[in-house]
């Protein structure tokens, strides 16, 4: 058996949870595609005259702000159990015979919150604990190992996903009772947007969380063994 000088940390029950939330705002932002697509509709008719019922316009205000509360809810969950699970991920790479990655578990999460250096610093940490948990790769070589297209991917949905809400959230904040029906018609478009980008980056989020479980697992197991 492998003498670690860390403890292995099965990160499954992390990984779990993660995905649970993902797989909870995906299905909110199933939802609020056809929902801000809805609003979209009601203020062309409203930009044309043509004629809503304060019924349907209060129905529409009411599910937008339950979903808009919920989005936001599963939002901080999403965030906090991912991280915690990617701290994990990274703290276990010690134990699975990986001693020299280059940034710590601290700093795989600390990443995140650091202007400019979030748009392409967690990706790199991503990319380095998908080569380290390569059960083929040996501490010499790890380095060298590829990457899944599939972490690009997700990198690039996640960072168009950033950009859309930062343009949603601006012109949410020039909002007031005068906005016109057609800036309020675009705003519901961006959020249509936003919520399908949203949908793509929890599917491939999923992926990603379950197939470095994966790979964890499959070497630690090669290594009780050495």
């Amino acid at each position: 058996m492998a003498d670690n000088a860390v403890a292995y940390h099965p990160g499954a029950k992390r990984a779990h949870i993660a995905v649970l939330f993902f797989w909870g705002s995906l299905a909110i932002s199933a939802l609020l595609v056809p929902m801000t697509m809805w609003e979209f509709n009601l203020w062309g008719r409203i930009g044309a005259a043509a004629e809503v019922t304060l019924a349907e316009a209060e129905l529409s205000d009411g599910i937008s702000a339950v979903l808009g509360l919920v989005d936001l809810a599963i939002l901080i969950g999403t965030g906090i159990t991912f991280l915690m699970w990617f701290h994990r991920a990274r703290a276990n790479l010690p134990a699975l015979g990986i001693t020299d990655a280059r940034w710590s578990p601290g700093w795989a999460v600390g990443w995140w919150f650091v202007p400019i250096m979030s748009l392409f610093r967690p990706y790199q940490v991503a990319a380095e604990i998908w080569r380290a948990s390569d059960p083929a790769a040996t501490p010499e070589d790890w380095r060298s190992r590829s990457v899944d297209p599939l972490l690009g991917w997700w990198w690039g949905v996640f960072i168009a996903s950033v950009v859309a809400g930062q343009i949603s959230f601006r012109m949410w904040m020039r909002v007031d009772e005068d906005t016109a029906a057609g800036f309020m018609q675009n705003l519901a478009l961006v959020d249509a947007v936003t919520a399908s980008i949203n949908v793509v980056g929890a599917i491939l989020a999923v992926r990603i969380i379950r197939e470095i479980e994966r790979r964890q697992v499959e070497r630690a197991q090669l290594l009780a063994f050495v």
